[in-house]
Parts: C-alpha cells; sequence; structure tokens
C-alpha cells in the first residue's frame, strides 16, 4: 500500500529560500544516499491557510516497510553535517513527520 511521508519544518523569518536551498541538497546529497529521487520527492511552501514559513518535503514510498527502510538508511555523518548548517534557520519544535496510507 503507497505511503505518502511528510517531513515538515516551519522557518524562521528571512531564511525560506536558504532553508529551501539548503532541503534540495538534502534530497540530492544525503537523501539521495537512501533511495530519495527527484521522481518520488516534492517540495512545497505554504501559502493559503498554512503559514507562509511552511515547508513540507512530500515523499512518496510503495510501502510502510520502504519508508522504513528509507528512514534505516540516511547516511548519520551525512544527515548530522547537514543539519548543523540548518541550525538556528527552523523554528525550534517544528520538524516532525506526518504519514498517510493510501485507502
Amino acid at each position: 500500500m503507497t505511503c505518502h511521508a511528510y517531513p515538515l519544518v516551519d522557518v524562521e523569518y528571512g531564511h525560506k529560500q536558504t532553508v529551501t536551498t539548503l532541503l534540495q541538497e538534502w534530497v540530492s546529497d544525503v537523501g539521495a544516499r537512501a533511495g530519495l529521487t527527484h521522481t518520488n520527492t516534492r517540495l512545497s511552501s505554504g501559502s493559503v491557510g498554512v503559514a507562509e514559513s511552511r515547508l513540507e518535503l512530500e515523499v512518496t514510498f510503495p510501502s510502510l516497510s520502504e519508508w522504513e527502510h528509507f528512514l534505516a538508511n540516511i547516511p548519520a555523518k551525512e544527515h548530522k553535517a547537514w543539519s548543523q548548517r540548518v541550525q538556528g534557520m527552523i523554528v525550534g519544535g517544528s520538524p516532525r513527520w506526518e504519514l498517510y496510507r493510501a485507502v
């Protein structure tokens, strides 16, 4: 059953473009090592009915087990280095994952 995973973050004022670029880098440089591609991801920004500072990465997986496999294969060293670069530009406490299964 197809799963859609949504890592969400709220961005500090004035940093939206930088964080957008860093999230795109994360998909290409870190997430790709765990199986992400530009065909199974989509980056969106808040517009109407949601804070404009919200960035959402939609990732589609064929199954819940594929999502778990992805999480287990994120390269820790590279992810930590990326996290340190984006630190201070993300609203504290805002990062979270939402996971939906197609019905």
